[in-house]
């Protein structure tokens, strides 16, 4: 994209490997309007000529990617980006070093490596040039949606690495090669980090927050060393962090949303942090859930209130008891059928209603499905069908001739039928 207009940008110039690139600092509405894509720049299809995978704009409306960093920019204060990676070519860029001078109370020594090298000073575009991102093409997408309707950020700068770019055969290969090393070689935020670190995402900060404040969370009820769902069967926890985190994730829609306009917010709440009013809201939510579920089964409740020491967790996990609420599993099970009946009934006939379900895994519609009962061990692959089967036994009846082909298929029974539906008051 080239604009004709001249611009001089602070900058650094460094070598990696056979690189040579610039670090320059570069307002937000400069990117918007000088930096493209390559699907734009390069328009001929031929594999051979393509740079850059397509741009992924996950989802629908506001809620694709592009549409999320542009909300994130929007909302939060706290925002910020690292660096993206940009190729260059055509018109005429300047490199302009300027002489580093040290304080009088600093070592001239260590500034010779900057000064020899000519590495501190301005890049000059001309305007003409042709600049694309290599690493970074969502938020580039983001600021450009972002840019011109909150124009406050025109004091943001981000830093922009400049690598040249030969529009040639060799020179198409060459940035290939180093828009996949930059992709292939980059590892992505995980779970774990999301938990530990996010202070955007409302889950994690829930869960967070559960642990360190709640009585029933904060003394070692949850195991914040793991970060799987799997858990010993002889852990004095009731389950680790990750399944909290997915259990609070679960019950954002229909459980701590009460309304349309709640819903719109949760669906927000991953990449736009909430207001601490409004996170003491959800944190009350989620804690009614937690308190609801505790009066299901008065062996699950007396371990939150006694913690783990009391060994309750330990023997609620014996063949002789096998109570699914002590198992990472059954927990998700029971938080995606209560959401479903909250969906449809509200959250307290669904908290209500969950006194009903079976615990004891050796029952239908647990057994042979979660529970091997001759090796008395969990099958987690099978959870999105007792799942189904519960909500069944709750009145969904969707897809009930699927499910039933589904259930016979497991048991390995074409006599078998679907487990009868419980009275719910």
């Amino acid at each position: 994209m080239a604009i004709n207009r001249p611009i001089l940008l602070p900058a650094l110039q460094a070598n990696f490997g056979d690189w040579v690139y610039y670090s320059v600092i570069m307002p937000l509405s400069e990117v918007k309007e000088r930096i493209s894509f390559a699907r734009e720049i390069h328009k001929n299809n031929r594999l051979g000529k393509l740079i850059q995978r397509q741009l992924q704009d996950y989802g629908a409306g506001r809620f694709n990617r592009a549409n999320q960093i542009a909300q994130y920019l929007t909302s939060n204060e706290a925002r910020f980006f690292n660096s993206i990676v940009v190729g260059i070519y055509g018109g005429n860029p300047l490199w302009h070093p300027f002489k580093v001078e040290p304080h009088t109370n600093f070592s001239k020594q260590k500034l010779d490596y900057l000064e020899a090298t000519d590495r501190v000073g301005f890049l000059e575009l001309q305007g003409t040039e042709q600049m694309f991102a290599l690493d970074g093409q969502h938020r580039v997408a983001g600021i450009k949606k972002a840019f011109g309707s909150d124009e406050a950020r025109k004091n943001d700068y981000l830093t922009v690495l400049f690598v040249p770019h030969q529009n040639s055969p060799e020179g198409l290969q060459r940035t290939r090669r180093l828009f996949v090393d930059l992709n292939k070689h980059s590892i992505p935020v995980g779970k774990k980090d999301i938990i530990i670190l996010d202070e955007v995402d409302l889950a994690a900060i829930l869960a967070r927050r559960l642990v360190d404040e709640h009585d029933w969370f904060s003394r070692g009820q949850v195991d914040i060393e793991r970060f799987t769902d799997a858990i010993p069967k002889n852990s004095s926890s009731l389950f680790s962090i990750a399944t909290l985190y997915k259990i609070i994730s679960i019950l954002f829609s229909y459980v701590l949303a009460t309304n349309k306009e709640e819903r719109d917010e949760l669906k927000e709440a991953k990449t736009i942090r909430l207001s601490e009013q409004r996170i003491d809201h959800y944190y009350k939510r989620v804690s009614i859930y937690f308190e609801g579920l505790s009066e299901i089964d008065s062996q699950l409740k007396n371990y939150l209130q006694r913690g783990p020491n009391s060994g309750i967790a330990e023997s609620a996990r014996t063949p002789e008891v096998c109570n699914i609420l002590f198992r990472p599993v059954g927990q998700i099970v029971f938080a995606e059928t209560i959401a479903d009946l909250a969906l449809r009934r509200g959250l307290e006939f669904a908290l209500r209603s969950a006194q009903y379900f079976p615990t004891d895994m050796k029952q239908t519609p647990f057994v042979h499905i979660i529970w091997d009962l001759g090796q008395n061990k969990i099958i987690s692959k099978n959870r999105v069908l007792a799942t189904n089967l519960l909500k069944y036994m709750c009145g969904n009846v969707s897809e009930k001739d699927k499910l039933l082909q589904r259930y016979r298929s497991v048991i390995g029974s074409e006599n078998v039928e679907l487990p009868k539906q419980l009275t719910l008051k």
